[in-house]
């Protein structure tokens, strides 16, 4: 079985080129806007039309070119600390973890731990939010008897961490799963194709779903807040009308 190289040594060097092309970029437009807080009239246009592009432009490209570096940075150590050498370009090696030149030890499954890790972050994120989640109910419930249906949602939505976890703590099996730096044979010409998931890569997941889940209990709460104080106003008018 194949496995192909998924960074080589070309791909990290433009990866950080432009990631440092777009956090300069980035930087140059920040310092931009102060110079819009100046009357218009001694602002010229082509200045506004960079800040504003080059805001808007540079923040997601340096956000993506920053997890592609560190991806292969992770990526390319990983292999050189197995004893394999990177090549500069993939075509060297036809673009194949398999054919890569290999030196010195060699240890299958180095990283296994990184599931046990990424899945006692999950559980860790997973108590934060339900916290969270209690403490709005807790809240608002002798308020608004309805904020127990958001509550049992919010429930439901942050026990993707405890599925998550599984996934991970089920990725800790070397007989099952291999590191994406393995060669997928094993001493007995069993072949592993499933590559666990990295631990950076599991770590950077857990933050954008935590965002997600820290945005939806704001939102909970916001909601809850404004049906109150609609509830609140039209009380207060039905009040005033009798």
């Amino acid at each position: 079985m194949n496995i192909k190289l998924k960074y080589d040594l070309k791909t990290r060097k433009f990866t950080l080129i432009a990631m440092i092309v777009f956090i300069a970029i980035f930087v140059f437009s920040a310092i931009g806007f102060i110079f819009l807080n100046r009357p218009i009239g001694e602002v010229s246009t082509g200045l506004a039309m960079f800040v504003v592009a080059g805001g808007y432009t540079s923040l997601p490209a340096s956000a993506l070119f920053i997890y592609l570096f560190v991806d292969a940075n992770t990526y390319i150590k990983r292999l050189e600390r197995n004893g394999f050498t990177v090549p500069h370009d993939k075509r060297e090696c036809s673009g194949l973890l398999n054919n890569l030149p290999h030196e010195g030890e060699y240890v299958r499954s180095r990283y296994n731990k990184d599931s046990l890790y990424a899945a006692g972050i999950s559980m860790f994120l997973f108590a934060g939010m339900v916290i969270l989640d209690v403490s709005y109910y807790l809240k608002w419930h002798s308020i608004e008897s309805d904020s127990i249906v958001l509550f049992i949602l919010l429930l439901m939505f942050h026990l993707l961490f405890v599925l998550i976890a599984f996934i991970f703590w089920h990725q800790r099996d070397t007989d099952k799963y291999r590191d994406n730096v393995d060669l997928p044979e094993i001493p007995g010409g069993k072949v592993i194709k499933k590559a666990r998931i990295c631990l950076w890569s599991a770590v950077l997941g857990l933050i954008i779903l935590s965002l997600i889940s820290l945005f939806a209990v704001y939102q909970a709460d916001s909601t809850t807040k404004y049906i109150h104080k609609s509830r609140e106003h039209a009380q207060m008018v039905e009040k005033y009308d009798i």
